[in-house]
């Protein structure tokens, strides 16, 4: 029973292991999301600060709460897309379906695998740009554990329920 269990998690670690070697395969698209990223960053910040030049607060929200909002919702919203109906999309159009369905292990357990897999890499190419934002533009991050905990479980499970459901629409 274990080794039956070892061996099915080393065939989807394999799988999931291939979203790293297509980030670096198409390594200028990381580098280039990277740097628009910090650009819409950037644009966000003079923007919001440029609304609020007269003072006050905005719906009883400051500025500094505001760029908190905006800067981390800007940072984590590629982490809340699975990308599935764009993977599905594709290999219908390349022709490859027939080839994913004849493969001894479970297409959809073996997507899930590799959206798992982006989603972790993903949380590492953001790590620069939370630095970058908390350096230069005064991002504030929760200082309780307790926080962080609750967010690494809601990340994980509202990726699993927007990967199924983009599984079932797909």
């Amino acid at each position: 029973m274990m080794r039956r269990l070892r061996r099915t998690l080393a065939i989807y670690g394999a799988v999931a292991s291939m979203t790293s070697k297509t980030f670096l395969a198409y390594s200028i698209w990381v580098w280039v999301e990277f740097f628009l990223q910090i650009m819409a960053m950037i644009i966000f910040v003079y923007f919001w600060r440029a609304v609020y030049a007269g003072g006050g607060a905005l719906n009883g929200l400051s500025l500094r709460q505001t760029l908190n909002y905006i800067l981390l919702a800007q940072i984590i919203l590629p982490l809340a897309q699975t990308r599935a109906v764009f993977r599905f999309g594709f290999i219908i159009r390349e022709g490859q379906l027939i080839i994913e369905l004849l493969r001894p292990l479970d297409f959809q357990a073996a997507e899930y695998a590799d959206s798992i897999a982006r989603l972790g890499l993903y949380l590492l190419l953001k790590l620069p740009l939370v630095v970058i934002a908390w350096l230069f533009f005064g991002l504030q991050l929760p200082a309780n554990p307790a926080v962080w905990g609750a967010f690494a479980v809601a990340l994980v499970l509202g990726h699993a329920v927007l990967f199924f459901f983009d599984w079932a629409y797909a």
